[in-house]
C-alpha cells in the first residue's frame, strides 16, 4: 500500500494552489466536489485522486493552454481532505494530517 502522507507531504506546489486547496478542504464534500468518484473509497479514491492532480500538474508545467487552475484545485483540495480522513487497514496509529506538511514551491 502506497504511504499517502509521505506521498502527499512530499508534493511541491505552488503557494497559491496549496493555500487554496487548504481553504477549500474546511468545506469538502465527496458527493457535492467529485460526483465521478462515486464507487471509490480508501486507498483507491487517493490513488485515483493522486493520479488526476498528478496530470493536472503535468498540466501546468508543460501545457499551459489546456491546464485548469479550477480543477487543479478541486483535485488537490479533495486530495487533503481525502487524506485527513484515511485509515490504513493495518492496525496502525492513526495517520497525521498529511495537508499540514504539503510543502509549498
Amino acid at each position: 500500500m502506497t504511504d499517502f502522507c509521505n506521498v502527499i507531504a512530499n508534493l511541491k506546489r505552488p503557494k497559491l494552489l496549496i493555500h487554496a486547496a487548504r481553504i477549500g478542504a474546511g468545506d469538502y464534500s465527496r458527493a457535492r466536489d467529485l460526483p465521478n468518484a462515486q464507487g471509490k473509497s480508501g486507498a483507491s479514491l487517493l490513488d485515483w485522486l493522486l493520479i488526476h492532480e498528478a496530470e493536472q500538474n503535468t498540466a501546468r508545467l508543460e501545457q499551459p493552454t489546456i491546464y485548469s487552475p479550477a480543477l487543479h484545485v478541486r483535485f488537490l483540495t479533495a486530495l487533503l481532505a481525502e487524506s485527513r480522513n484515511f485509515k490504513p487497514l493495518a492496525e496502525q496509529p492513526a495517520p497525521r494530517a498529511c495537508c499540514a506538511t504539503l510543502q509549498l514551491g
